[in-house]
């Protein structure tokens, strides 16, 4: 059976591997409204209507595009520095074996200190990044029909809450009202959050691959929530980087999503590594 697997890219300016991308994937232009650059790429603004606000959404703006316009199979989107790669088990058994020895050593000396299980692949040249895309569409064409949705490998924390980890960084009245308005307007949510913010663990930087009627949900619901919540925020005292709140909380729902998606749709969950594109010239 033949699967309509699109891979989106999303980018805001010219780097050294969109021409790579452009092979393998579907790049995107994200925030082409108020860019100064023309990239000769999809633009977020052809269907979508959140273009403008992409300092506020960043590479949401993207998805407001895909969901607009004709779209079936499944829909990923990545980064221009961040893609999925296939499978690396001896890695991932590397990382998660240390993550556990560090905890064991943590209570051991009775250490009061937060640690953190990241999955860390960097990419430098542009061969091994090519050699990467073809592995990765041949591993989704492969191995589609048994997944609904491919999140990146979770983040794990030991020592912080979800809420402790976003405060130190953000500002967590942001989280707490993101919250509430999602379990305001979608109720049935409400027993993940809890779950949730129980746990230690989330997925990073809006990445992931959907069969189209879980997309659809994840959007729609997302998009909602994010539209109350941005009427509630004073952008205006917020610095460039934490005027991307609502990018940062996005990435906080998919956890969210996922637990109701298996539990309550049925989705069939799966991860893949994440490597970090870190080739001279990329910004």
């Amino acid at each position: 059976m033949t699967v309509n697997i699109s891979l989106f890219t999303a980018h805001h300016e010219y780097d050294p591997q969109l021409d790579i991308f452009k092979k393998y994937f579907c790049p995107i232009h994200v925030g082409s409204s108020i860019s100064k650059f023309s990239l000769d790429i999809r633009k977020d603004n052809t269907y979508g209507k959140l273009s403008k606000f992409n300092s506020r959404y960043c590479e949401l703006t993207a998805l407001d595009e895909i969901i607009e316009g004709p779209f079936n199979g499944y829909i990923g989107l990545m980064h221009y520095r961040r893609i999925f790669i296939s499978p690396k088990p001896i890695i991932k058994l590397r990382q998660d074996l240390k993550f556990k020895l560090n905890i064991f050593k943590k209570n051991i000396f009775n250490k009061k200190r937060n640690l953190e299980r990241q999955i860390n692949i960097k990419i430098k040249h542009k061969n091994k990044l090519e050699h990467e895309c073809i592995k990765l569409n041949k591993y989704l064409k492969k191995n589609a029909c048994n997944f609904d949705i491919i999140t990146p490998e979770p983040i794990f924390y030991n020592g912080s809450t979800i809420r402790q980890k976003y405060a130190r960084h953000h500002q967590v009245e942001h989280f707490d009202l993101f919250l509430r308005n999602l379990t305001d307007i979608y109720p049935e949510f409400l027993e993940y959050v809890k779950i949730y913010e129980n746990s230690g663990y989330y997925f990073i930087c809006n990445m992931f691959i959907m069969k189209n009627e879980f997309f659809s949900k994840y959007w729609n619901t997302l998009k909602t929530v994010l539209q109350k919540t941005e009427k509630q925020i004073d952008f205006l005292q917020l610095d460039t980087y934490q005027t991307r709140v609502l990018g940062f909380l996005a990435e906080r729902f998919m956890s969210i999503f996922v637990l109701y998606a298996e539990k309550e749709m049925g989705a069939r969950i799966s991860c893949l590594p994440v490597a970090s594109i870190t080739m001279e010239n990329s910004k």
